[in-house]
């Protein structure tokens, strides 16, 4: 079956997406990542690998199962291929990444946000 991961937009929080949750949820478990500062549980990580690593230790601390799709929305489909990279290292599928109004890779802008 596998699990869709959200990834939020630039804010962290992912209180907006339940409804689109719903929508994509058809017999996967899907779970909304936050950042730390939004889930109460830090400071905001200074790097996407270390943002991604932070999201692999939610991910295994909730038994979360692959294959992994990620949905990343803004700013949120750069730390979706960051945690894809994650996912891959420690031999996890993932089957898709889906970026919605995401600066494409390779984008000027992007290496502002590395």
């Amino acid at each position: 079956a596998g699990t869709v991961l959200l990834l939020n937009g630039v804010g962290g929080a992912t209180w907006g997406l339940p409804e689109f949750a719903q929508a994509l949820a058809m017999n996967k478990a899907v779970y909304a990542l936050q950042t730390p500062p939004n889930a109460g549980t830090g400071p905001m990580p200074e790097t996407l690998v270390e943002l991604a690593d932070h999201y692999m230790r939610d991910l295994t601390n909730s038994c979360a199962v692959g294959p992994f799709v990620l949905v990343g929305y803004s700013w949120g489909g750069i730390v979706a291929l960051a945690l894809a990279n994650a996912l891959a290292a420690r031999n996890c599928e993932v089957r898709g990444i889906d970026l919605l109004d995401t600066i494409p890779p390779g984008h000027p802008q992007l290496y502002r946000i590395q």
